[in-house]
């Protein structure tokens, strides 16, 4: 098989995968139809997904493979004249039929996979960016199944709401490494050079905007980028001569390179221990035993004592403190004149005495009433949506027997569901006159 083939093979592979997939979906939607629109979107929400991870796996390669058929060498002959053949099969005459004919479906390609999926990945958030960009709304949207965004938790799940759209240009670093990088002549320094200024260069957008939800990932993120630039310098010095012929240096800097290469897969080992060691650790020894806090968060209320294993813990003073593991925390809140009262409670929040017009008083170790002595109201509820939402679990909240807002008032409650971390609807009072905000 000529590289000719090839192309064709990972370019058009990819195509009719989808297209059959996309028909299955098609037929089974109108011959299996589902109960209720819950379960049309969700099943939307799969197919949509499995694209993304198509698109996500093949695109290199199946941009690589048209981008570098344009890439041809020119020998020169005997008589003086010169020929060009393709770089990665000299067996393709740049200047035969063959290649002639494929360039036009190669050109194609390339509008289709390095062009086209980042477009498209760009255009898909871009039409949620108002959720998207807004770490309250993205959370009401999981709470409620995602109906709007679910389909594109692939792209944007890993990132924080202010870099939702990082995907795209991790998508672009990708392309620009592995496939723009190919097709400068082996035989020149400017594919080290360029490997090194596109490296550093995303190295500093990791460094300083830190685009990843979990630390680890930002972490091991940056370790790569230095591991792709000392990568790249080595591959210069060697492209220039610049490396010593004596076997010490040599061995020196192979030793150096492999530590570069195998210092990724290390830091990724060390992380997964980490995790594994965490898990463990809040089995073994959750952190609401009284042993302490955990991580300065939460642990054990000052002065009030704890809840565990799903049961509230009464204090003299007549507050509930109910402890909520990890899932559902089945309880809602509006938030009226700075004060946050249960608008509906079930299940585990029941369970430990929450009902109605109680007041939300304190969340893990944080006084509600110290905490926003100073804080404007519109404020005081994005800071109550990200303790609720970003305190790791189990998370121990203080309710208070005191009279909040009109719950008849409301409407456009809804339950908690799933094991996703509260967060916000906006409602509308019936008077009018102000807007109610809730947990869901």
């Amino acid at each position: 098989m000529n590289y000719t083939k090839e192309m064709v093979a990972a370019t058009l592979g990819p195509i009719v995968f989808v297209a059959i997939v996309c028909l299955y979906y098609l037929i089974s939607s109108a011959l299996c139809a589902l109960k209720s629109k819950e379960d049309q979107v969700n099943r939307s929400h799969r197919y949509t997904h499995a694209f993304l991870v198509t698109t996500y796996i093949v695109i290199i390669g199946s941009s690589t493979k048209p981008i570098h058929y344009f890439k041809c060498e020119e020998y020169a002959l005997p008589d003086g004249s010169h020929e060009r053949y393709l770089s990665a099969d000299v067996s393709i005459d740049c200047d035969g039929d063959e290649w002639e004919a494929y360039s036009k479906y190669a050109a194609v390609m390339i509008l289709v996979y390095p062009v086209g999926i980042p477009l498209m990945y760009y255009v898909m958030i871009y039409r949620q960016r108002r959720i998207l960009s807004d770490e309250a709304l993205v959370e009401a949207e999981r709470a409620n199944g995602s109906p709007t965004i679910g389909h594109l938790d692939f792209l944007v799940a890993p990132y924080k709401s202010e870099h939702y759209n990082f995907e795209v240009l991790e998508t672009v670093r990708r392309l620009l490494l592995a496939a723009i990088v190919g097709v400068v002549s082996a035989n020149a320094v400017a594919a080290p050079v360029l490997g090194i200024i596109i490296s550093a260069v995303f190295q500093w957008a990791f460094t300083k905007y830190e685009p990843y939800r979990n630390d680890g990932d930002n972490d091991l993120s940056v370790l790569l980028s230095f591991g792709l630039v000392f990568l790249f310098l080595a591959a210069l010095l060697i492209k220039v001569d610049a490396t010593s012929d004596a076997e010490r240096d040599q061995v020196l800097l192979g030793a150096l390179l492999i530590i570069v290469l195998f210092s990724g897969p290390i830091m990724l080992a060390l992380i997964l221990i980490r995790d594994m060691v965490l898990i463990i650790k809040e089995r073994f020894w959750p952190a609401n035993r009284g042993d302490g806090d955990n991580d300065g968060v939460v642990s054990a209320l000052a002065g009030a004592g704890s809840a565990t294993g799903g049961q509230a813990a009464a204090s003299a003073d007549g507050l509930i403190h109910a402890s909520f593991p990890a899932g559902r925390m089945d309880f809602g809140i509006c938030e009226k004149n700075g004060r946050f009262v249960v608008t509906k409670s079930s299940g585990v929040a029941m369970e430990q005495g929450v009902e109605v017009n109680d007041e939300v008083v304190q969340i893990g170790t944080v006084v509600l009433a110290d905490k926003f002595k100073d804080v404007e109201n519109d404020q005081r509820f994005n800071e109550v949506s990200r303790m609720i939402g970003t305190f790791p679990r189990p998370l121990t909240v203080v309710f208070a027997k005191s009279p909040g807002c009109d719950v008849e008032s409301m409407h456009s409650i809804r339950s908690l569901s799933g094991d996703r971390p509260p967060s916000i609807v906006v409602g509308q009072s019936l008077d009018q006159e102000e807007t109610d905000k809730v947990f869901l």
